[in-house]
């Protein structure tokens, strides 16, 4: 999918995106590369469209220290706050297991290659509204 493509398709369903890329949310070339990796689909489901996503939480510990995630920041300096129940999030690509996205995202997040997982599970979710896709 290209840009133009997404655009056409947004607008087709009447999706307004004109403010994605202020605040909290994030731009439309970051929908679509998440699209483009694997990370992300759309779907139509109804009178709405669903941006589906796969991810991993992952607690990150040191002795009796819990690892917090206070918030991601945007190329372009712009923050937004983090209240995860993890310490670390992350979408899952196409194809990818939960323990192989666990490892991708230790080692791109913090650096850490050769890391021990313990209790993983798989847990579903009902659709909520994007925070970083408003109408989504």
């Amino acid at each position: 999918m290209n840009l133009n493509e997404l655009v056409a398709f947004l607008k087709r369903r009447k999706t307004d995106f004109k403010k994605w890329g202020t605040g909290e949310s994030k731009t439309l070339a970051h929908l679509l590369a998440e699209i483009n990796s694997g990370e992300a689909r759309l779907k139509d489901e109804n009178d709405r469209i669903l941006r589906v996503v796969m991810g991993v939480g992952i607690n990150v510990f040191f002795q009796n220290l819990k690892l917090v995630e206070e918030k991601q920041v945007f190329s372009d300096g712009r923050e937004r706050r983090r209240n995860l129940s993890t310490s670390v999030g992350e979408k899952m690509k196409h194809g990818e297991s939960p323990d192989e996205a666990a490892e991708r995202t230790m080692k791109e997040e913090l650096g850490m290659v050769g890391v021990a997982l313990f209790a993983t599970g798989v847990e579903d979710r009902e659709p909520v509204p994007s925070t970083s896709y408003p109408g989504l």
